[in-house]
């Protein structure tokens, strides 16, 4: 009984010994690998500074995150920090619970010119891959079948009921930094410092409140607080403009009004 008892430790302490192994090794590989292949994954190169997971507390973090732009120099989207919490009990149940998501200063620049975006050419790799898959997957459909098939896709579209149940709670967004530069009409938008807090969200019959702040490098601010219940599609919004600089939208007044000055 002593050397059974020797036997299970050992293992379990081996068992151990590899898990925590795993939760160290396994980001740093997966790190790696996103790096390395960046360029085939999104088409950009990607930087990030370090990836983790704690088994105890179930957590998984990511810091100083850049994607760059196309000349591989500029930032496109970057983060300091995207920090996801999991609360284990849920997945007892068949749910999915996130006890906290925090994406701490991110920031982003959009940039357009005409329809052409500094991200059009994410979204065409991303659809070629996905025709591709599905030109891949699909077989050939004999025309006599087209008619049952399409009925069948029409009764699934308006199947929106999840098999399990989804929240998220303490959502926050910190210290964030937008810049919108239209090339076309020569205007920049930039927004700093924003934040956004989210108690509760939830995909079911319940109730998600929202709260944004944003402040505008050109003047003013913008405070949106939201209630939603998604299963229901029952909203209430209230908007709160304060000192907003109208000079901001001249560049497309401009377009389609003719006046000396705004």
């Amino acid at each position: 009984m002593k050397k059974a008892l020797r036997l299970v430790g050992i293992v379990a302490a081996i068992l151990v010994v590899l898990v925590i192994t795993a939760c160290f090794t396994v980001p740093k590989i997966a790190k790696g690998y996103i790096e390395d292949h960046s360029k085939e994954l999104v088409g950009r190169r990607l930087q990030i500074g370090d990836i983790s997971f704690n088994p105890l507390r179930f957590t998984i973090s990511v810091d100083d995150f850049t994607l760059f732009e196309k000349d591989d120099s500029a930032k496109f989207v970057a983060f300091k920090q995207f920090y996801v919490n999991i609360d284990p009990s849920c997945l007892l149940i068949g749910d999915i619970c996130l006890s906290e998501v925090k994406i701490d200063s991110p920031y982003a620049r959009v940039m357009k010119n005409g329809g052409i975006f500094n991200f059009t050419d994410i979204l065409n790799k991303f659809a070629a891959s996905a025709d591709s898959a599905k030109a891949e997957a699909v077989p050939a459909v004999p025309v006599d079948t087209l008619a049952a098939d399409s009925a069948k896709v029409n009764v699934a579209e308006h199947v929106n009921a999840l098999p399990f149940g989804i929240s998220i709670q303490k959502i926050a967004i910190l210290s964030g930094d937008v810049i919108f530069i239209d090339q076309e009409v020569n205007s920049n938008i930039s927004i700093r410092d924003f934040s956004v807090k989210i108690p509760e969200v939830y995909f079911s019959n319940q109730n998600t409140s929202a709260g944004a702040n944003l402040e505008f490098v050109s003047g003013g601010s913008l405070g949106v607080n939201a209630d939603l219940n998604m299963e229901k599609g029952a909203f209430a919004v209230n908007v709160k403009l304060n000192q907003f600089a109208i000079g901001t939208p001249k560049p497309y007044l401009e377009r389609v009004l003719t006046f000396k000055d705004l």
